[in-house]
């Protein structure tokens, strides 16, 4: 009876896919892919950079925009600065904000190790919805969700 867990500790943790990475793009592959909105709408359709033409929606891109060293009182330190910006694409617009919407619960409320990346602080920058027309003389759109983060982490 003294031993049950109380306040934040009283529910089990939900299960979570294991996550690999060893490099700052890996790691963040890795928690995008293994995001719950991310695995029940887009599958494994994940993509560093640009998505395959004919890949089906939606989908999530990532890039990495800039990354620079850290630096404390005796010169530079393991810790780094990465931007990540992340696109989710559909057809549909509730499925991007979907994905979007899980996509920054996820990432925004991370800390922890990913493979042998520890990130420490990861800071949600900006948001933007961008619908964009699939052809001249249409009324076809596809829907975007571009999210911007800084990630610090550690990495060896």
């Amino acid at each position: 009876m003294f031993n049950m867990p109380i306040g934040f500790n009283a529910a089990p943790p939900a299960w979570e896919p294991p996550l690999a990475g060893s490099t700052i793009r890996e790691a963040v592959h890795s928690l995008l892919s293994t995001t719950p909105a991310v695995m029940t709408l887009a599958g494994e359709r994940v993509y560093f950079g640009d998505a395959p033409q004919a890949d089906p929606k939606p989908f999530v891109t990532f890039a990495l925009t800039g990354s620079e060293p850290r630096l404390n009182l005796c010169g530079p330190s393991r810790g780094r600065r990465a931007r990540v910006a992340v696109w989710c694409v559909a057809d549909v617009e509730a499925d991007a904000a979907a994905l979007a919407a899980g996509i920054y619960d996820r990432l925004s409320k991370f800390r922890g190790y990913v493979g042998s990346v520890y990130v420490f602080a990861c800071v949600p920058d900006d948001e933007a919805d961008v619908p964009v027309r699939v052809g001249a003389g249409t009324d076809e759109s596809r829907y975007q969700v571009s999210l911007d983060f800084t990630v610090g982490y550690l990495a060896d």
